[in-house]
């Protein structure tokens, strides 16, 4: 190679053409980078100001962004303003598309990271660590092979026979494994809608216990007997399940009965001792007091009172005090005649 050619290359290389698109693409990129600290520097103060998460997650997902994207708009914009030859700026725009497409696949991935993070968590509880890292690969496979199936169609390869081998293989693998596809499935489900959680006193047919720990596959009970109940997820998911740690106010309706030939004044009067008892009864409130009916063998008054706790030995407690109470009231008053 003589010095002449070397003097040929350098001067196509530094003509005036190209000059114009190295000046174009720096200032491109310099103004990305400036609006990118100045805009980022100033949110971060709201945030600062404001608090919460989405706005550091927003933050967190700029400042992640890295520096082959800003390369890639400021090398779109200079092919808006410069002519390059045909075959160049094919392949300028098909390195541009790829790295457009790995950069929203990579920003689209972190905000369904926050949403299933802080979106399916309760706040102030503890998430299930294998529920939440499952749907994380789930989240990024689909992701990942959603953004290489446009990066192959977009590069002009033919995706419709791997589409169609991918769906094919993927049917096969189901109805391998379909049994624990659904428990994971179920799982899941049971993960987002929330029945009941651990720690919760539920109550699934003929079984009743506390929960102990939703897993992939089965959920664990600690029954009241004392022995762990292990229910696939599947069977959960299809059972109606009774959950007592959230309710808030337990119902409670009993009757007792009186003897006939009991006074009218002694009938009002053992009302009134039935409505002070419960109303004097901490952590439950009256809702009525009524004589309902003439039974077989005695006046019947049915009572319903709200205990104010999903316990049920609080429940107990306070039925017990009630008729403590109420058995010595109606004694004095000489009709112990009591049906509950």
């Amino acid at each position: 190679m003589t010095w002449q050619s070397i003097l040929d290359r350098l001067l196509v290389f530094f003509s005036p053409q190209t000059l114009t698109a190295l000046a174009i693409f720096a200032v491109t990129l310099a103004v990305l980078w400036i609006v990118k600290r100045v805009v980022l520097s100033r949110f971060k103060k709201i945030v600062h100001r404001i608090g919460g998460s989405v706005g550091d997650t927003v933050v967190h997902t700029v400042e992640q962004i890295g520096p082959f994207f800003y390369g890639a708009v400021a090398a779109a914009v200079t092919l808006t303003f410069v002519s390059l030859p045909p075959k160049a700026t094919t392949t300028l725009r098909n390195i541009i598309l790829v790295i457009l497409i790995i950069e929203a696949t990579r920003i689209t991935q972190r905000i369904v990271q926050f949403l299933i993070e802080r979106r399916l968590v309760p706040l102030g509880e503890q998430p299930n660590e294998g529920i939440l890292a499952l749907l994380k690969i789930a989240t990024k496979i689909v992701l990942w092979a959603l953004a290489l199936l446009l990066i192959l169609s977009n590069l002009g390869i033919e995706v419709t026979a791997l589409v169609a081998s991918l769906g094919v293989g993927g049917i096969a693998v189901a109805l391998a494994v379909q049994n624990i596809l659904g428990d994971v499935f179920n799982s899941i489900s049971l993960y987002i809608d929330r029945p009941f959680e651990t720690g919760d006193f539920i109550v699934v047919g003929p079984h009743m216990g506390t929960v102990q720990r939703v897993g992939l596959k089965t959920t664990r009970i600690l029954a009241l007997s004392g022995e762990e109940l292990v229910i696939s997820n599947s069977e959960l998911t299809a059972a109606r399940i009774q959950n007592f740690k959230k309710m808030r106010d337990r119902r409670v309706l009993f009757t007792f009965g009186l003897e006939y030939g009991t006074s009218t004044d002694k009938l009002k009067r053992a009302k009134e001792i039935v409505t002070q008892v419960i109303k004097e009864t901490e952590e439950s409130s009256l809702d009525r007091v009524h004589f309902k009916e003439f039974g077989d063998s005695a006046l019947l008054f049915e009572v319903v009172y709200y205990v104010h706790s999903s316990d049920y030995n609080v429940h107990m407690d306070i039925r017990e005090r009630l008729n403590m109470r109420r058995s010595g009231q109606f004694c004095r008053l000489k009709y112990c005649s009591l049906r509950s």
